[in-house]
């Protein structure tokens, strides 16, 4: 049996695309894209466990509801609070040795928060980083949560940061998302031509989107083969 790793977007998929330094070292993980948002991770979820992995780890990029946390950090769960404040632990001593194995890295523990839609300002990240003590948000690991833990499988969720606490998502950029995981760059620029003043800040955040991708592909060829589950 193997691990599964969902990811929501190709590219993060594609930094889990390691080349051993060994030829005798073979993966024991298999990666899936699941698209965006909640029901789209919960169904890749239970695709994997239908096909009788291991474990499951949610895997790929965050947002920061802390202000202590820049674009690029490195982040492993400690638990993950869904939108309807359900609180799913994960395995903590799987927790323990990515802690440990990614400790050039300096990784943060975090307390994820999963939210139902993007959380695009300022306002809205204080709000939910208040009510529900997280630290980190995403749109897709508690629903990889639940269906780890209805299986009774190990869960862990490894992120990096792209956009800090304090920083506004221009509206255009929400606009590349696709359900099937490849971002959508015609309505981005639609989106541009009606907001030009939108221009600095997508810049910015297509920077540390490559920053979090780099660090998340450092973070991969660390954890290869194994990703701390033997």
């Amino acid at each position: 049996m193997r691990i599964g790793i969902v990811a929501a977007l190709d590219d993060e998929a594609r930094t889990l695309d390691v080349t051993s330094g060994s030829a005798g070292e073979i993966p024991s993980y298999d990666v899936r894209v699941s698209g965006p948002g909640i029901t789209n991770a919960a169904n890749c979820a239970q695709n994997f466990v239908d096909a009788g992995v291991k474990g499951l780890i949610a895997w790929g990029t965050a947002g920061a509801l802390n202000t202590d946390l820049a674009p690029g950090a490195v982040i492993v769960y400690n638990a993950v609070i869904s939108h309807a404040n359900q609180r799913l632990e994960c395995d903590p001593q799987w927790v323990a040795h990515l802690m440990h194995s990614l400790r050039s890295f300096e990784p943060t523990l975090a307390l994820g928060f999963t939210a139902h839609s993007a959380l695009t300002n300022q306002l809205e990240k204080s709000t939910v980083a208040q009510r529900f003590g997280a630290t980190v948000v995403d749109m897709e690991s508690s629903a990889i949560a639940a269906q780890a833990q209805r299986a009774g499988l190990p869960f862990v969720a490894i992120r990096a940061i792209v956009d800090p606490a304090n920083f506004n998502l221009p509206s255009c950029a929400l606009q590349a998302l696709a359900h099937g995981g490849q971002p959508r760059i015609i309505p981005v620029l639609k989106g541009l031509a009606r907001r030009p003043q939108e221009l600095p800040a997508l810049l910015q955040l297509s920077r540390w989107y490559r920053k979090s991708l780099d660090t998340l592909r450092l973070t991969a060829h660390v954890l290869h083969p194994t990703f701390g589950l033997d």
